[in-house]
């Protein structure tokens, strides 16, 4: 049935299923800007979903307070200078991994960047 001026439209006469008031109430999705704890005024977030530059800096936008990135493993092709354009909430780079010598390369000058030998477990511990 076509929508006539006078009449409500569509959406407003949407419901959601109980399926999606269970889904709309949901958590985060795990390993995906997932909040895993909060110690010393520090939360720390689990985005290892965020495997590429892009997806690193899509999740950068979504903070209010100040990042520390833990960021390392395989270089996937991006430069990681675009991870500090436009100036984001980006406070300090933990690196580790393959990618550590191109990261502190990129982001050198433009963030702090700390790098770490080993692996993701000592770079939390940093």
């Amino acid at each position: 049935m076509p929508w006539r001026r006078g009449s409500p439209a569509p959406w407003q006469e949407w419901r959601p299923s109980p399926f999606a008031k269970d889904w709309l109430r949901s958590r985060a999705l795990e390993h995906r800007l997932q909040p895993i704890g909060e110690r010393d005024d520090v939360l720390w977030v689990n985005d290892s979903k965020a495997t590429n530059v892009t997806a690193a800096r899509l999740a950068l936008r979504s903070f209010e307070r100040p990042v520390v990135l833990i960021l390392g493993g395989r270089h996937k092709g991006e430069p990681y200078t675009r991870l500090g354009d436009p100036p984001s909430r980006l406070r300090a780079v933990i690196a580790f991994g393959e990618a550590t010598p191109l990261i502190v390369s990129d982001l050198q000058g433009i963030v702090e960047v700390l790098r770490v030998e080993h692996s993701l477990e000592d770079a939390v511990r940093t």
